[in-house]
């Protein structure tokens, strides 16, 4: 009897450590230090292309929005993803958000992806240890996702060749 109610409180662990894994994985929301960008952009009567090619070097919509101190890229492998988490340094973060708010990486194209098609996930946090920004990228298709929205990333497909220079600043 002992071992089938150990068996089962085990079976129930996995179960919420999985069932937490997968919420936090496809989670969207972040702590937004300035709630006005989204009324901003419901205000303008513009197609969201128009809205982000006007906004593409505003840095009121700069990403992740606030000061970066952590950065941390996880493999997206439910469960196990975690365990090989990687903390980017300094240089990596600065060069990264470069990277990622340079509208010059991104196409017009549309994004089609969905989160579970992400290779990786990273999380930005600021000095409060906040989340204050993810982004999911898929290296095979060239595609990202990211919230909160940055106009210079444009729809998140990133253009010819850059996939492997974001990849290589991850690592």
């Amino acid at each position: 009897m002992a071992k089938i109610l150990y068996g089962f409180v085990i079976l129930v662990l996995m179960f919420v450590i999985w069932l937490w894994d997968t919420s936090d994985r496809y989670n969207q929301s972040v702590y937004c230090p300035n709630p006005k960008n989204v009324q901003i952009f419901k205000q303008e009567a513009l197609s969201v292309k128009d809205f982000y090619q006007k906004h593409l070097t505003d840095s009121l919509y700069k990403f992740p929005r606030k000061q970066v101190v952590k950065v941390i890229v996880y493999k997206n492998i439910p469960l196990i993803g975690r365990l090989f988490k990687k903390q980017l340094s300094k240089k990596q973060q600065d060069s990264l958000l470069v990277f990622l708010n340079n509208s010059e990486h991104f196409n017009w194209e549309n994004n089609p992806m969905h989160f579970s098609e992400a290779d990786y996930i990273l999380k930005f946090y600021d000095r409060s240890n906040r989340l204050i920004g993810k982004v999911w990228f898929c290296f095979k298709c060239g595609r990202l996702k990211m919230t909160p929205f940055a106009p210079p990333m444009k729809f998140g497909v990133i253009a010819k060749d850059q996939s492997a220079v974001l990849l290589k600043l991850m690592q």
